[in-house]
């Protein structure tokens, strides 16, 4: 992610030489590396929380953060029980959970990509919870379900 950066050194103002340009953007990043560095430890243990939930084939991942802010990267799984039932991972795996961490809104939920085992919960999540911000990635699926969530999505005016 940084290399185009430093690449992109004719941005940066004109009075200096380009490998002035070059230094000051690597000088910068090495700030930033650093102070990102630092950041990093000066949580204490116990503030972030990470959980990769079991919902079949897929994924769910759960991350609680300091400030009470909540993060849900996909929530997937195949809507199917081995028994061949069908189940909704949201309502069944993923809220139960979020009412046992007592999480009420989700700040930002992330959509990895258009496949049912990584969107397949957030439809019964959508809604029940309040949801802050999706990012996704501008893919979409022309299958049912999806267009149903982001129906949702469009509705809540997430």
């Amino acid at each position: 992610m940084c290399y185009p950066l430093l690449q992109e050194t004719s941005k940066l103002p004109r009075f200096l030489s380009r490998q002035s340009r070059k230094r000051l953007l690597n000088w910068t990043m090495g700030f930033l590396a650093v102070a990102f560095w630092f950041s990093i430890f000066s949580i204490r243990p116990g503030e972030i929380e990470v959980v990769f939930l079991d919902v079949g084939q897929g994924d769910a991942i759960y991350i609680s953060l300091p400030g009470d802010y909540h993060i849900m990267i996909d929530a997937g799984g195949r809507p199917i029980r081995p028994d061949r039932r069908p189940y909704d991972v949201g309502k069944e795996i993923i809220l139960p959970f979020l009412r046992y961490k007592d999480v009420r809104r989700l700040d930002l939920v992330v959509i990895t990509h258009p496949h049912v085992d990584h969107y397949g919960g957030f439809a019964s999540v959508v809604e029940a919870i309040d949801v802050g911000m999706i990012w996704y990635n501008g893919q979409t699926a022309s299958d049912p379900s999806f267009r149903r969530l982001w129906s949702l999505i469009e509705e809540r005016k997430v």
